[in-house]
């Protein structure tokens, strides 16, 4: 079997293994804890990144419907993982500047995003129909690329597919570096996220140079991802500046959380 074949095989093997793990890690009778949310999404990250390696083997058709249920699948899980961050990030925030917690008191929000959530509580409503669905997607879609036959390709498709990838990652840390907003910073790391699970699959020929980098990208990915979680944060409290006005405690806490922000863009940058 030629070696870009038997790669093509490998690549397919895992995409199948994340989806797998993923299934058996969610149960319909139990709504997941805060470490199982984190891992599902994880391995979803790297099944869409993996399938993305093979597109050029798969028909039009059955990749987007593949990718689209992986994504919707991560997508559901989104909300669940932002409310634990969101309060993780304030208590860190209150236990830093307890003087300006002392003036939010009694601000509803704040409050709310603070507020502790019993084990057996669900994180939102319809929750387990959310659960039953990212279970349904998984399992037909596992189903279908297992038993997908890879349309055959000339050597170094994948390769080729990669190469896109770095250039889409490279095009995005550009328009991120020179115009630096959330949603540039937030589409850069999510490139990044899949350039760094595609960088697995080529260690070979020379492993210990490809380890050095993927633990550079998943730094910068691991920054990238902290100044977004302090970025969903700002928009989760509701603020808005007026200029003009007199600032406020919620405006001291928002210049607290874009001080963090500003912390973790040093060093993203030098990476």
């Amino acid at each position: 079997m030629p070696a870009e074949k038997t790669r093509q095989t490998s690549v397919k093997s895992f995409l199948c293994g994340y989806i797998r793990e993923a299934e058996e890690m969610l149960d319909p009778y139990h709504i997941p804890d805060e470490k199982c949310v984190h891992d599902v999404r994880v391995l979803l990250k790297k099944a869409r990144a993996s399938l993305k390696l093979l597109e050029a083997l798969f028909d039009v058709k059955s990749f987007e419907r593949e990718y689209t249920a992986l994504r919707e699948a991560g997508k559901l899980m989104g909300s669940w993982r932002e409310s634990s961050v969101n309060r993780k990030l304030l208590r860190g925030y209150k236990k830093k500047y307890p003087d300006i917690f002392a003036d939010l008191e009694g601000n509803e929000k704040i409050e709310a995003l603070m507020a502790a959530v019993a084990k057996d509580n669900v994180p939102g409503q319809n929750t387990g129909k959310e659960l039953e669905k990212i279970i349904s997607l998984l399992h037909k879609s596992l189903y279908r690329i297992r038993f997908h036959r890879l349309e055959e390709e000339s050597d170094g498709q994948l390769f080729s597919g990669f190469t896109v990838s770095y250039e889409i990652v490279s095009a995005y840390y550009m328009n991120a570096r020179f115009n630096p907003k959330s949603s540039n910073l937030h589409n850069f790391r999510k490139k990044t996220k899949d350039f760094l699970y595609q960088l697995f699959y080529f260690r070979e020929p020379d492993p210990q140079s490809v380890r050095r980098l993927e633990k550079k990208v998943e730094s910068l990915a691991r920054l990238l991802g902290k100044y977004n979680d302090n970025a969903v944060l700002l928009g989760a409290i509701g603020h808005r500046f007026n200029t003009g006005k007199s600032p406020d405690c919620l405006d001291l806490l928002a210049v607290r959380i874009k001080q963090e922000q500003d912390r973790y863009l040093n060093k993203i940058w030098p990476l």
